[in-house]
């Protein structure tokens, strides 16, 4: 192979013949090989950066690849390495990049409707798996006393809101999704740094809502607002019913305690 000269005596020559060469990595249908190297081996080089990238996003979001067409997937992944610009060099910014590029994109019409949303909850996964450690304040620690004191939501912790059930598509099933309602999750970090995800009624989505809205008010204050808010008595009972929340999801870790 002839060795690649490089006229050092042009300002920008070096970038400008890099440039010329990563573009042909991302495109090589549209942008053309460059001199000096090839043609074989720069054939060679895209399909070792498309391997690399495909085997990343398919890590990251298994679900998302094995549920929508093999030539779909095989598209997206490309038309991200060829169109999206990647800032950052770190691996860990690669599945908020292409969950980016995706929602740019949109769905077309005869994609899943799922599509965007699916990559959401996978990615939602990936960011509470790799997100740093929060500060837990040590009052939050001590009292039990969820109704009359405020109780405090782990900072590890994301309310979603979906059209379709997404949460229940897995990479080794066959099941389709109907849309329906709303469907309300749950994501949070556990204290043993697992990422888990519980789907909730409206009514408890709309609690956990408040309870994050909350300021310094105490549990039962936020217990009798969503009673108001729903036209019902915020009687024993309920204040009853929603302790009982309160204390499966200290249980979980989405409750840590009160202050």
């Amino acid at each position: 192979m002839a060795d690649i000269v490089i006229d050092h005596t042009q300002p920008g020559a070096l970038a400008a013949y890099q440039q010329a060469f990563t573009a042909h990595l991302r495109d090589p249908a549209h942008a053309p090989p460059v001199a000096g190297v090839a043609v074989a081996r720069q054939r060679l080089y895209h399909e070792l950066v498309f391997g690399n990238l495909e085997r990343v996003m398919g890590n990251m979001f298994p679900v998302l690849k094995s549920r929508v067409d093999a030539a779909l997937w095989q598209q997206l992944v490309g038309d991200f390495l060829r169109a999206h610009p990647m800032q950052d060099p770190l691996f860990q910014s690669m599945p908020r990049a292409f969950l980016d590029f995706l929602l740019a994109r949109g769905v077309h019409a005869d994609e899943p409707p799922w599509l965007l949303e699916l990559a959401h909850y996978e990615w939602v996964e990936f960011a509470l798996s790799v997100a740093p450690d929060a500060a837990l304040p040590q009052a939050a620690q001590a009292s039990p006393d969820l109704i009359a004191q405020r109780p405090r939501l782990t900072p590890l912790l994301w309310l979603l809101r979906y059209g379709w059930p997404v949460h229940r598509l897995r990479a080794e099933t066959a099941e389709s999704l109907t849309q329906g309602e709303p469907v309300y999750l749950v994501a949070w970090r556990d204290a043993q740094d697992h990422v888990r995800f519980l789907e909730l009624a409206p009514a408890s989505a709309r609690l956990l809502e408040l309870l994050d809205e909350a300021g310094g008010a105490s549990g039962v204050a936020v217990l009798h607002g969503l009673a108001q808010e729903m036209g019902v008595a915020a009687d024993d009972g309920s204040v009853a019913a929603g302790a009982a929340t309160f204390a499966c999801w200290r249980e979980a870790g989405i409750i840590i305690g009160a202050s």
